[in-house]
């Protein structure tokens, strides 16, 4: 059903059974010759009829599957995508003081759009507009391996010349974007993240269960300690169990913050063929943008490494 959480067991997620992929028939999915009988595309489980509202994904297990894609077909539908790329740079010549270049690119996405996904003229996906989410939700397919879309990036270099140094400074940007897993996507009937003890702070009950149904109180603590009032978007839940009547949704994590980089690249020539180089990456030893998923961070903004120095040398033959 449109809204649920995928992540949820088959036992809690529902059956639309009013949809055509499970009532309406094709004669070309007919797989048997000699008994050519229209199938749907999806077929529950021969002991199991489905009852709107009751009926869950449980009932797919020992089912079938009648159709599957060919050889350069894919589970999307078409994509457009348009943007803008801008890239300026200047040569400032200061005589024997040396040469300064700035070179400025920046991309601006003005649509990034996939079209339903349909089967045999039956919408299976709604199509979605991807700029500006981490596009990771049920029914978003990644954004089609690209993952996140920022609306635009910027990079900004500083390359100052002289004799045989060359210093560059590399400044990178992306702006924040929405996480649609935890913010949800209400257009698309993409719910935000319902309370759970895997969504939630690790704070909370000591175990489950009826004491989960009373508030806490000094007669009958039921919390680890006392908390007092939990903050609104705090989160109350402890890891390992988890108390719906004391709970506060966790709000963090609807956004992953920009982020900015700044590298410095120094090369000294010491011959025609032989140079050394010094990096420092993430120069201003930034954490990168926290993400509510297993890593912590979105690898798209930046890195857990914090700052790094490379030292190296090129010899040309």
């Amino acid at each position: 059903m449109p809204g649920q959480n995928l992540n949820a067991p088959l036992t809690a997620i529902l059956i639309n059974c009013s949809s055509p992929l499970l009532t309406q028939t094709f004669a070309s999915l007919v797989d048997d010759p000699n008994n050519p009988v229209p199938r749907t595309i999806v077929q529950l489980n021969p002991n199991n009829n489905c009852t709107q509202g009751t009926t869950t994904l449980q009932a797919l297990v020992g089912g079938r599957l009648n159709y599957f894609g060919q050889q350069g077909e894919t589970n999307a539908g078409k994509l457009w995508s348009n943007a803008i790329d801008m890239t300026a740079s200047y040569v400032f010549d200061m005589g024997s003081a040396g040469t300064f270049t700035p070179t400025f690119d920046g991309t601006y996405i003005t649509k990034w759009f996939f079209g339903d996904f349909n089967l045999f003229g039956i919408p299976v996906a709604r199509g979605f507009d991807g700029v500006g989410y981490r596009n990771t939700s049920a029914g978003r397919l990644g954004a089609a391996g690209q993952g996140a879309i920022p609306q635009y990036r910027l990079t900004l270099s500083l390359l100052y010349q002289k004799d045989k140094h060359t210093f560059n400074a590399q400044m990178r940007y992306v702006p924040s974007i929405i996480d649609d897993v935890v913010a949800g996507v209400p257009s698309l009937a993409i719910n935000s993240s319902t309370p759970s003890s895997l969504t939630n702070a690790n704070i909370g009950p000591v175990t489950g269960g009826a004491g989960c149904a009373t508030v806490p109180t000094a007669a009958n603590p039921t919390l680890i300690s006392n908390l007092g009032s939990v903050p609104a978007g705090a989160g109350t839940a402890e890891y390992g169990s988890y108390c719906s009547a004391q709970n506060v949704t966790v709000l963090s994590g609807y956004k992953i913050a920009s982020y900015f980089n700044l590298d410095l690249i120094y090369r000294f020539a010491v011959t025609d063929n032989i140079s050394i180089n010094a990096v420092i990456d993430n120069a201003l030893n930034k954490d990168p943008s926290f993400a509510r998923d297993q890593l912590g961070y979105d690898a798209g903004f930046g890195s857990p490494l914090g700052r790094t120095y490379q030292l190296g040398a090129t010899i040309k033959f």
